[in-house]
């Protein structure tokens, strides 16, 4: 089988695992499930696109693509693993942290809503205002009393318990955010087809669905040792 399609499997079979585990009420499920479902299928979608667009060349937007995922993968974790202490952690603390991930998002949402309002034309201002109002109820409703950490400190506490955050930390902050945030430089490299590093690409692709896909597993007790062993093998080519 292709990288590709060992990868799809490993997503499919993990979201097969939760709903077996949660139930067919998934719009009832309890807030730690529904995160790790939407982790799951957005990390099934993300890392699919990726490996493909490598398959085809289309190298820096597969880049742009792992800049985002990651940065849920670390963000995720960091909601789901109390690193300095793993052995007293609840589910009512990683709840807490969920809560705080989502404020910072709502926060975040809002300042560049308000920021965006004296460019908005006039036939989009009340969409932008009822967008703008439901982000800030949304806000007031979050039980959380402060958002998280910056995703610099996020990947230094990750990096000391997970490998592929110390290993990944580079690129993230290099050729990935360079694929994001284009200039003259990298547009260049695009127009005259350089490539660059597709190789460590598909390799951190690769790792970063393997860490979702096991971190997720280990939470719902479903088999990690096959995935474990595809994942260091698929390491030995990519």
């Amino acid at each position: 089988m292709e990288i590709c399609e060992i990868t799809n499997k490993w997503h499919k079979d993990t979201l097969e695992g939760i709903e077996s585990k949660i139930g067919p009420n998934v719009l009832n499920a309890d807030e730690i499930d529904k995160l790790c479902l939407c982790v799951a299928k957005t990390s099934y979608q993300y890392c699919s696109a990726i490996l493909q667009l490598l398959n085809k060349g289309y190298e820096f937007p597969a880049r742009a693509l792992m800049r985002c995922i990651g940065e849920l993968s670390a963000k995720f974790t960091w909601s789901m693993v109390n690193c300095s202490n793993k052995k007293n952690d609840t589910p009512e603390s990683i709840k807490k942290r969920i809560q705080r991930w989502k404020k910072t998002a709502c926060s975040k949402g809002i300042m560049l809503l308000e920021d965006s309002t004296s460019v908005m034309c006039p036939e989009d201002k009340e969409i932008h205002e009822k967008i703008l109002n439901d982000l800030k109820q949304n806000l007031k409703e979050l039980d959380a009393e402060r958002c998280i950490p910056q995703i610099t400190q996020i990947f230094e506490q990750l990096s000391k318990s997970y490998d592929v955050y110390n290993k990944i930390r580079i690129a993230f902050y290099s050729i990935f955010n360079n694929a994001v945030h284009i200039d003259p430089a990298s547009i260049s490299k695009i127009y005259l087809s350089q490539q660059q590093g597709q190789d460590s690409t598909r390799s951190y692709c690769v790792a970063i669905t393997y860490h979702i896909n096991s971190l997720i597993r280990s939470k719902y007790n479903l088999e990690i040792q096959q995935i474990t062993d595809e994942f260091k093998e698929l390491m030995k080519i990519t």
